[in-house]
């Protein structure tokens, strides 16, 4: 009898382990959590996606456009069409870039396999032992003031985004993360003055996009060495950027009607952009100190309606940009500090109020696009353009007050596009004709457009 006993008792026992260790194994499986009816207005409702505008950057320019354009427009891309409100669980092995799956990398640690939202305290719950999410994480109409509990988190896979939290104040549960696989949406926090709390994040993968944080005094972030697109838009007590770490913007980097900005100091470390670096609308920016180890600008230079900013002399290091805008800036005098770019394979658009100076684009060749010259109120000639050989597109020459030689065109070799010289008060038409055959000596079968060129010079 006492055998048997035994054997129950052995028995009994191994159930029990069996049991244990079976729900230890699933306590991470959440497949059997509908999140989408259980927290469908906590989670979805973040769909209030980053408005981006059209743009009419890649058109053709003309005089109507220093006029009538928007300057401070974020520019559209391609990508930010796809939806960001896409919960549904991520069936890949890895991160879109590959990082978590790398046999090379360091342990995963706990990889959560879905995306999850954080709306209260109890939403943290389920993913507080995460070192890994694979998917999204959303904190949304959050009423804390900070997100505590997540200090195992270091990787999220696809978009961290924290959207329309009154109260917050810190992110100080995010300090051990590392990297976001795709992009990151900050909007509507009122409370919240910096990001310092993320002291660990190096990389994110996709969008950066911060905008209308009422109290948002700067960006820190002060080991971030990538980001793919960065946008800082209306954040209207931001004073800084604190991103000494920085060194590539893989697509654009914008920084955009901030009215408090005064400084961009902390990008020393920036040398190579994607698709755009545009500064618009930032009023009390008066230096471009921090760009001065800038090597490259894949896409387009967009320096637009600067109200204090004085110089481009801290872009003396780009040897490359795609394409440039420079217009609507009230005290830039002179284009000094472009003098290393030599080729620029789109447009070019010049002007402002106080430009008398076209010194430091005498090194260009070659320009691919368009080159339009309109609203540069004080520039009396084009001399600086003597070694420009090459245009690919339309040339206008319009809206220039103080306009009254041309000199400096008639060394061009080719003219690809039509030619518009219009409202230029006091250049001669003589001028504008002679230019003409010039061109017509060259071949050139392009449409002309003159008028409003009233000077009184004579042409020899």
């Amino acid at each position: 009898m006492k055998n048997i006993l035994f054997a129950v008792c052995v028995l009994t026992v191994a159930a029990l382990i069996s049991c244990t260790e079976k729900k230890d194994d699933n306590i991470y499986d959440y497949s059997d959590i509908d999140t989408n009816q259980k927290n469908d207005n906590e989670v979805t409702d973040y769909q209030t996606k980053p408005d981006y505008n059209t743009s009419k950057d890649d058109e053709e320019f003309s005089e109507e456009d220093v006029e009538e354009r928007d300057d401070t427009e974020i520019i559209a891309d391609d990508e930010m069409d796809e939806d960001i409100d896409d919960l549904t669980d991520d069936d890949s092995e890895h991160f879109p870039d590959g990082t978590i799956k790398n046999d090379d990398d360091p342990d995963p640690g706990k990889v959560c396999p879905n995306s999850y939202g954080i709306a209260q305290d109890s939403d943290i719950l389920l993913i507080k032992d995460c070192n890994t999410i694979e998917g999204q994480l959303v904190i949304q109409n959050y009423q804390g003031t900070a997100i505590n509990g997540l200090e195992n988190l270091r990787m999220i896979g696809t978009e961290f985004n924290i959207i329309n939290c009154p109260n917050l104040t810190s992110l100080s549960g995010f300090k051990n993360l590392e990297k976001v696989g795709d992009g990151m949406f900050i909007t509507g926090n009122d409370a919240l003055s910096d990001l310092s709390d993320l002291e660990k994040l190096d990389h994110i993968g996709g969008w950066f996009h911060v905008k209308q944080n009422d109290n948002m005094k700067k960006i820190s972030l002060p080991v971030l060495k990538y980001v793919g697109k960065f946008i800082v838009t209306e954040n209207d007590e931001m004073t800084s950027l604190d991103m000494p770490s920085i060194e590539e913007s893989g697509d654009y980097f914008q920084i955009i009607k901030n009215y408090k900005l005064t400084s961009i100091s902390s990008l020393k470390k920036l040398k190579k952009i994607g698709e755009r670096l545009q500064i618009s609308a930032n009023y009390l920016l008066s230096s471009l100190e921090g760009l001065d180890n800038l090597e490259t600008v894949t896409g387009y230079l967009r320096l637009t309606t600067g109200k204090a900013l004085t110089d481009l002399k801290n872009l003396s290091n780009l040897s490359s940009a795609g394409g440039i805008e420079i217009t609507g800036n009230d005290l830039i005098t002179s284009l000094v500090g472009l003098e290393k770019i030599t080729e620029i394979t789109e447009n070019v658009l010049i002007g402002g109020n106080k430009l008398a100076s076209l010194k430091g684009l005498e090194n260009i060749t070659d320009i691919g696009g368009n080159l339009s010259i309109s609203a540069a109120k004080e520039v009396v000639d084009l001399t600086d353009l003597s070694n420009l050989r090459n245009i690919g597109g339309e040339l206008n020459i319009s809206w220039n007050a103080a306009l009254t030689s041309l000199d400096g065109l008639f060394t061009l070799t080719s003219l690809g596009g039509d030619l518009k010289i219009q409202s230029n008060a006091l250049l001669p038409q003589c001028e504008a004709d002679n230019f003409k055959t010039y061109l017509e000596g060259l071949s050139w079968t392009g449409t002309s457009t003159f008028s409003g060129n009233y000077g009184e010079g004579s042409c020899d």
